[in-house]
């Protein structure tokens, strides 16, 4: 089956406006990936709506919430929640850094 791929991300809200499209679009684009072996590292800085727009997606996925309160965005913070994610995955994997308004292509994971 191949590596996991640990796919570690961040979300601005799902409010139904521009970026919340945008996002939806990113979801599908991965659920499209012919390659199937891979988990969403989600950390949330406060943002609204993430959780839920995830279960609707179907897809697999962690959520890490940022417990400092300050609500202010850390990409160290999104790659270390990513590396927690790997940890559970001791045969290898790969971490894959994409913004939630990046479209990859459906053989890209490949």
């Amino acid at each position: 089956m191949g590596k996991k791929i640990i796919v570690f991300t961040t979300f601005r809200d799902f409010d139904g406006k521009t970026n919340d499209k945008i996002q939806r679009f990113f979801l599908e684009s991965v659920k499209n990936q012919t390659y199937k072996n891979y988990v969403l590292a989600v950390t949330i800085f406060g943002e609204k709506g993430v959780p839920e727009a995830l279960t609707e997606s179907g897809l697999p996925h962690v959520l890490y919430r940022d417990t400092s309160r300050d609500y202010k965005f850390s990409w160290s913070q999104t790659l270390l929640n990513g590396i927690t994610t790997a940890q559970d995955y001791p045969e290898g994997c790969v971490l894959l850094w994409l913004n939630a308004d990046s479209v990859p292509a459906p053989d890209f994971f490949e």
